[in-house]
C-alpha cells in the first residue's frame, strides 16, 4: 500500500471456465453442468499522510462445485443402470473484505494489517431415489428397511446456507536497493454452513467422521521478492496453505498445500508484458482420494475437486492516460486427472480437472 502515492481505485471482472468430468467404475464419463462464473473484485488506496495509507479490498476468494444433476442417479455398484454419482451438486462461494491500515516506518520498511471479513455460501444435494441394499445386522440412515433386503433413499438437499466468519491480515515490506521482500499471513476463519455437511455425512454413513458443519477457511502465510532491472520485474513467491489444521478439511483428509509462483514484466513505453507460472501440490491428494471411507473418497473425488497443479498465466497493462490504465491477464490451468480408490479397486472415480479465466482491470490513480 504504501508505494502508491495519493489514491487509486482498481475494478476487476474474471470470467471463471472449469471443466470438470467424472465417471465412477465403467459407466460412462459425465461432465458436470458448472462450466461459468463471474467473479468481481475491487480495491482502493488512499494516502492519510505521508507515513499511514488505508486500503480496502474486496474479491473473490476461492470456490468449488460441480452439478451432476441431469445424469442418472442408478447405483452402479448394483450393476443397476446409472452412473453412480447421485446426481451430485455442490458449490462453495467465498468473498472477502478486507479494510487495511499501513504504515512506512522509514524509506525501507512498511508493516500492514487488516481485519478480514468472509462471507461464504454452501450447498449440496444428491438424489439417492433409487434401489439400494440396506446392510443386514444394521441401519443404514434414511434406510427404510432393514436386514438383508431392498430399501430407498430419497433426494436430499437444503438449499444453500451462509454464513460470516472473521480473521486478520499481516504484513511486512521491505526495500532494499532493486529488490523488495514481503511476508505475510492470513488467518484461518471458521465458517459453519447449517446442515450442509452433517446432513450429507448422517446420508452417506459417515458421520462419526463429520461432525459438525464447520468449513473452516485455512490460515495462509507467504514470502515473496521482486527484483527489478531497468524495464524488467521478476518475482518468485511461495505461499503454504494450512488445509490439514483446518477444521472440516481435514476431516476430509485435505494436505497443505506448498504453492510455487514465478513472474516477468517487461515494460514498453506505456506497455507491461507478463508472465507467470505456479505449481504446488494439490490439497486433494492421495489421502483424500485413497482413504478407507468409500464417501469421503466420492466427496473428495466427484464433488469437491480441488485437484489443480499448476497455472500458467499471460498478462498485458496498458497505460492509456496518466491517471487510467488497463490490465488484462489469461490463466490456464492443464487438465489433471485423479483416481479415487476404495479397498475394492475396481470401484474407482475417475475425474478430470481443467481450468481457463479470463479477467480485465480498470485502474485509476490520482
Amino acid at each position: 500500500l504504501t508505494y502508491n502515492k495519493g489514491f487509486s481505485f482498481s475494478f476487476a471482472g474474471t470470467y471463471f471456465v472449469p471443466e470438470v468430468s467424472s465417471n465412477r467404475a465403467t459407466y460412462t464419463e459425465k461432465t458436470s453442468a458448472v462450466d461459468r462464473a463471474m467473479i468481481p473484485a475491487i480495491g482502493l488506496v488512499q494516502a492519510i499522510n505521508d507515513k499511514l495509507y488505508f486500503g480496502l479490498g474486496a474479491y473473490g476468494t476461492g470456490g468449488s462445485g460441480v452439478d451432476y444433476r441431469g445424469t442418472d442417479a442408478g447405483d452402479a455398484e448394483l450393476g443397476n443402470s446409472g452412473d453412480g454419482l447421485y446426481r451430485l451438486s455442490t458449490i462453495l462461494s467465498m468473498m472477502k473484505f478486507v479494510p487495511t491500515l499501513a504504515y512506512k516506518v522509514n524509506s525501507n520498511l512498511s508493516l500492514g494489517v487488516g481485519v478480514a471479513i468472509m462471507y461464504g455460501a454452501l450447498g449440496m444435494s444428491y438424489d439417492r431415489s433409487m434401489q439400494i441394499r440396506c446392510p443386514a445386522g444394521g441401519v443404514v440412515p434414511n434406510c427404510t428397511t432393514t436386514g438383508d433386503s431392498w430399501g430407498q433413499i430419497g433426494s436430499e438437499g437444503t438449499g444453500t446456507s451462509d454464513d460470516l466468519g472473521y480473521g486478520f491480515d499481516l504484513g511486512v515490506a521491505y526495500q532494499f536497493n532493486n529488490f523488495t521482500f514481503g511476508f505475510n499471513y492470513q488467518s484461518a476463519i471458521e465458517m459453519e454452513y447449517s446442515k450442509q455437511l452433517t446432513n450429507a455425512a448422517a446420508d452417506f454413513g459417515v458421520s462419526t467422521i463429520i461432525t459438525s458443519d464447520i468449513l473452516e477457511q485455512p490460515a495462509e502465510m507467504g514470502l515473496g521478492v521482486s527484483y527489478v532491472l531497468n524495464a524488467l520485474t521478476a518475482t518468485f513467491d511461495y505461499k503454504q496453505v494450512k488445509w490439514s489444521d483446518a477444521t472440516g478439511y481435514k476431516e476430509f483428509k485435505w494436505v497443505d498445500q506448498d504453492i510455487f509462483s514465478f513472474g516477468l514484466a517487461y515494460n514498453i513505453g506505456k506497455n507491461d508484458l507478463r508472465f507467470g507460472y505456479s505449481m504446488g501440490d494439490a490439497p486433494v491428494g492421495s489421502k483424500a482420494l485413497k482413504s478407507d471411507t468409500k464417501a469421503i473418497n466420492l466427496l473428495n473425488g466427484a464433488g469437491f475437486p480441488a485437484t489443480s497443479d499448476s497455472h500458467i498465466t499471460f498478462g498485458l497493462g496498458h497505460d492509456c492516460t496518466k491517471n487510467f490504465s488497463i490490465d488484462l491477464a489469461f490463466v490456464y490451468s492443464p487438465e489433471v486427472e485423479t483416481v479415487a480408490t476404495y479397498n475394492n479397486a475396481a470401484d474407482t472415480i475417475t475425474t478430470k480437472h481443467t481450468e481457463k479465466s479470463a479477467t480485465i482491470a480498470a485502474n485509476w490513480q490520482f
